[in-house]
């Protein structure tokens, strides 16, 4: 697992890192963590930003949180070493691990619709966790919280958006932790059908 280096990241990652509006959090012993998955990926998950671990090792969701996304991932075949492309909405780990801010999501929406692009656009999008889901909800559904939402997915256009409770909702919440996973199967099975109906679709 690493890093894709091909054309377009390595500068979206400098603008971020020269970015005025974020200055405020590159303090001393904070760094850019980038997204990592392989080129041309079926689907796009997106988080709410590092903990104390990803910016250590420069690498999003290798906390406790991201090893119980890895294992809800698994339960949808989803894998940044095959087919999935793991990012965070905000690149940097905000002070004492706070909630990034309404500001900060809405700086941040130009630079991820960029990583999208150069990503392949993937028409598939998983919203992981409240702030992700701010990031990317459809104008609609710009003040619907993701509870009400959560584990359907919305099309828009040609792109579909999944949006899921983040996993630390579920680590702190165990009681719901077989619905989270429920939705995650959902995900899969939904996924392999798409990719059945698009091969039957094929000349």
């Amino acid at each position: 697992m690493g890093t894709v280096d091909w054309p377009g990241l390595d500068e979206l990652w400098d603008e971020i890192r020269e970015c005025e509006e974020f200055e405020h959090l590159r303090l001393p012993g904070i760094s850019l963590v980038p997204g990592i998955g392989p080129d041309r990926p079926k689907a796009m998950l997106v988080g709410e930003a590092p903990g104390a671990q990803e910016n250590f090792k420069k690498l999003p969701f290798v906390g406790a949180a991201g090893s119980v996304l890895s294992q809800l991932m698994s339960l949808a075949r989803l894998s940044t070493s095959s087919n999935a492309w793991l990012t965070n909405t905000i690149k940097f780990r905000p002070p004492l691990n706070r909630t990034p801010t309404p500001e900060e999501i809405r700086d941040a929406q130009p630079f991820l619709r960029r990583e999208w692009y150069l990503v392949g656009r993937p028409r598939v999008l998983v919203a992981v966790g409240a702030v992700a889901w701010r990031a990317m909800a459809p104008a609609e559904y710009e003040n619907t919280p993701v509870s009400k939402v959560v584990g359907e997915p919305l099309q828009s256009g040609a792109h579909f958006l999944w949006p899921m409770f983040h996993p630390a909702f579920a680590m702190r919440n165990k009681s719901i932790r077989p619905r989270v996973e429920e939705h995650w199967v959902a995900l899969g099975q939904w996924l392999t059908e798409r990719q059945t109906r698009e091969i039957d679709r094929a000349p």
